[in-house]
């Protein structure tokens, strides 16, 4: 089992506000900790307990100045391979095929969509909060920001503290378009890298609905006076409601390789179904490796709203491990006719 949620409650001692102008520094610092990762690979290995019996994720990332491969192994043999490149992720899902190979699943399919798409959970980069955990799906996918991006959106609000031990700041920022409020604490021996983050939401009421927590239990000198997280766990609540608990360990961390090369998407077989969320289309791959026909109409094409909503409660991303369910949530009961359609041709 996991351990249990009072693991992440942590001792926390409060000093005295930060000035203005250490707060900056601390967010330029912080920036630039993180942007001295050139490239980035590293294996996952998730553990996710939502009440039931814990399931296991693993899988192996790179990531570059221009892109992101993901390959996650998830339940049951299933395969998620994503390529985010371009403002666009691609993502296929498929099978683990002997000697660790994948093989693309044509029942499973491509999805072509907005690069914020929610796809998989074991992305290490946001593990690590080297960018601020969402940790929840929802459509639209709320906007994801790093320690720099809420300075230029608003205020933080910065006090020095000590946090097991360690000397940090917590700097706060609110998000109230969003009915969003982010909370970090920054850590000064390891750059400024961010060790605990709590992100909450609010209902359309302006009451508590998430409450998840991520507390960063181990980082590594991957380089001299490079540290990068390598144990993460989180604990996500709703209402107040212990609704996901989760452990992940990153091994084989390697940064700044003088030759790295991201490996590329597996190739698409005749037969595969593609959503493709940026247009509102879908298609089957022909014989030649394009479209059979000419793409069927699934709805209107991914724009972002206007103006802020007030959607459904979202539904943890632990509740969706897989990701392949959202192959169909594009176009919902009128796309599965659409490929039914399509597949008799």
């Amino acid at each position: 089992m996991l351990p249990a949620p009072q693991l992440i409650v942590l001792s926390i001692v409060s000093f005295a506000p930060v000035a203005d102008e250490k707060t900056s520094a601390i967010v330029d610092a912080n920036k630039s900790a993180i942007n001295s990762i050139m490239n980035y690979q590293c294996n996952v290995a998730l553990t996710v307990d939502c009440g039931k019996s814990p399931r296991r994720l693993t899988s192996k990332y790179w990531r570059d100045s221009i892109q992101v491969r993901i390959s996650q192994n998830s339940i049951a043999g299933n395969l998620i391979e994503v390529q985010i490149v371009g403002g666009k992720l691609t993502a296929m899902t498929g099978k683990v095929a002997t000697g660790g190979s994948s093989t693309v699943d044509p029942e499973g399919g491509w999805i072509i969509a907005p690069d914020d798409r929610r796809i998989v959970d074991t992305d290490p980069w946001e593990l690590s909060l080297f960018v601020l955990p969402v940790g929840l799906y929802r459509t639209p996918p709320y906007p994801m920001y790093t320690l720099a991006d809420l300075a230029v959106k608003g205020k933080l609000e910065a006090f020095d503290e000590t946090l097991e031990g360690h000397k940090v700041v917590r700097i706060t920022a609110s998000l109230p378009a969003e009915n969003r409020t982010y909370t970090v604490w920054c850590d000064e021996a390891k750059n400024w890298m961010i060790r605990k983050a709590v992100h909450v939401i609010k209902d359309g009421k302006g009451d508590l609905a998430w409450d998840n927590q991520y507390v960063v239990e181990q980082f590594d000198e991957v380089q001299p006076s490079i540290f990068v997280p390598s144990k993460i766990t989180s604990i996500s609540k709703y209402k107040g409601s212990v609704a996901c608990k989760s452990v992940a360990d990153l091994s084989e961390i390697r940064i700044n390789q003088p030759s790295f090369r991201l490996p590329p998407m597996p190739p698409a077989k005749a037969g595969t179904t593609v959503m493709d969320e940026i247009k509102g289309t879908v298609h089957v791959i022909g014989n030649n490796g394009t479209a059979k026909d000419r793409p069927k109409r699934l709805s209107d094409a991914y724009s972002p709203p206007l103006e802020p909503e007030t959607p459904p409660p979202p539904v943890a991303r632990t509740q969706w491990i897989g990701g392949i369910l959202a192959l169909v949530t594009a176009g919902g009961l009128a796309a599965i006719a659409v490929v039914r359609r399509l597949r008799r041709r």
